[in-house]
């Protein structure tokens, strides 16, 4: 191939570090996944049902989590 002559290619550039992030991202997704896998596999092997209790549900908790977080943002740029 002579100089100013590009290749022809079926396949678009890739953005490699693009990728690596994509990777690195679902990597840490699957270890935390994986862990709570084995944590549930070895609670169903015992008969565990419950290890931890849950003292409020998960949906209060979201539903009040942003609550919180926009008035304390709120009144620390107020000051």
């Amino acid at each position: 191939m002579s100089a100013g002559q590009e290749q022809l290619s079926l396949f678009p550039l890739i953005d490699e570090r693009a990728v690596r992030q994509a990777v690195a991202k679902e990597l840490k997704a699957y270890k935390a996944l994986h862990g709570a896998a084995q944590n549930r596999k070895e609670q169903q092997e015992r008969g565990i049902a419950q290890l931890f209790p849950r003292l409020q549900s998960s949906d209060t908790k979201n539903i009040l989590k942003p609550q919180q977080i926009e008035r304390a943002l709120q009144y620390s740029l107020d000051g």
